[in-house]
């Protein structure tokens, strides 16, 4: 494999997304060359000649990034072969064997939709109508190829049970559902307060060697799925899944560990302060502006100060874009309870 060697950014990884984003719209990244890793950073390629601001450079060599045959252009082949709309778009999501796609150009068209599930070799194709909406976090999807059901999705060899109509799934947090498992020591005890299907708490119980997971949900088909999914992993014994609003429930112990996989986090972290040991640990996902990523922990202790302990921010991450000027980060609290002088 030919290496090519030129200029990079150097970008510490918690802000790697942002920044990354950034050196896009600045034109200054070269596309055809792997981003780079090395210990805390991320080394992205620049193009010749493009501005980097502020960042720190070094000289590196870099790995060509591989050409990816797109299954759209595949799919668009095959209609066009037809005679059909060739208008397949780009960009999708795909779980197990169903398809969720935005709608476009042909999509109520029968024979498109089975071509696209022919090529793609899938059971079931979503059209995305608009934004997960609702405290119960309802999906705006609908069917419109195939026989309602199931989908079962595996990642980082955890099958995840769903229907795409009743529960959300989010397919941008991959790094987080695999980042989950290193989240637990074995044999402690959590309390996932806002568990959905178990994005979390089924990676962290089959690998972790926890003890047990509490999980409350106030949607009934997350907790149902969930169990589900748990029995598909052989994990139903460390999960115990509750259909509550995670306020209205205490667990029958203190726990090691709080996940709070929820933006409005901060509004709940007082039940969950309740509920933890002394030295236990709290993570959070929250929504910050542009102009905070640099102050993520003292965001944090100026908005937990109302908290009877010691606060310390373990670690934190910029997760992904959400909106313009906007991201989603996660951060990991340590909670001193009794503070001695």
């Amino acid at each position: 494999m030919e290496m090519t060697r030129c200029r990079g950014a150097l970008i510490p990884r918690e802000e790697a997304d942002y920044h990354i984003r950034r050196l896009l719209n600045l034109n200054a990244v070269r596309k055809d060359l792997r981003i780079e890793k090395s210990g805390n950073y991320v080394i992205v390629p620049l193009r010749e000649g493009s501005h980097a601001g502020d960042y720190d450079t070094v000289e590196l060599e870099f790995s060509p990034r591989a050409a990816l045959r797109s299954p759209s252009s595949d799919v668009n082949r095959e209609l066009l072969a037809s005679g059909l709309p060739a208008d397949f778009p780009s960009a999708f999501v795909r779980y197990g064997q169903s398809l969720m796609l935005k709608p476009f150009a042909g999509c109520e068209d029968k024979r498109v939709l089975k071509t696209i599930a022919t090529v793609m070799g899938i059971d079931r194709i979503y059209l995305l109508t608009g934004r997960i909406s609702g405290e119960m976090r309802q999906p705006a999807v609908r069917l419109a190829y195939g026989e309602p059901g199931i989908t079962i999705h595996k990642e980082n060899g955890i099958y995840y049970c769903f229907d795409p109509e009743r529960v959300m799934f989010s397919p941008g947090n991959v790094n987080e559902r695999i980042a989950a498992a290193g989240l637990a020591s074995p044999g402690s005890t959590i309390f996932d307060m806002f568990s959905g299907i178990g994005y979390f708490s089924l990676p962290i119980a089959k690998y972790s060697g926890v003890a047990k997971i509490y999980c409350t949900d106030i949607n009934p088909d997350s907790i149902k799925f969930l169990e589900q999914s748990a029995r598909m992993n052989g994990v139903s014994h460390l999960i115990h899944g509750i259909n509550a609003d995670c306020r209205d429930f205490e667990p029958d112990e203190k726990i090691d560990l709080a996940l709070m996989g929820n933006f409005r986090s901060l509004e709940y972290v007082e039940h969950a302060f309740h509920s933890l040991k002394d030295g236990g640990r709290i993570v959070l996902h929250f929504l910050l502006d542009t102009s905070r990523l640099r102050s993520i922990d003292q965001f944090l202790l100026d908005n937990l100060s109302f908290i009877p302990a010691s606060i310390t921010v373990d670690e934190k991450r910029i997760v992904k874009s959400y909106a313009p000027n906007q991201w989603h980060v996660s951060a990991s609290i340590v909670v001193k309870k009794h503070v001695h002088t």
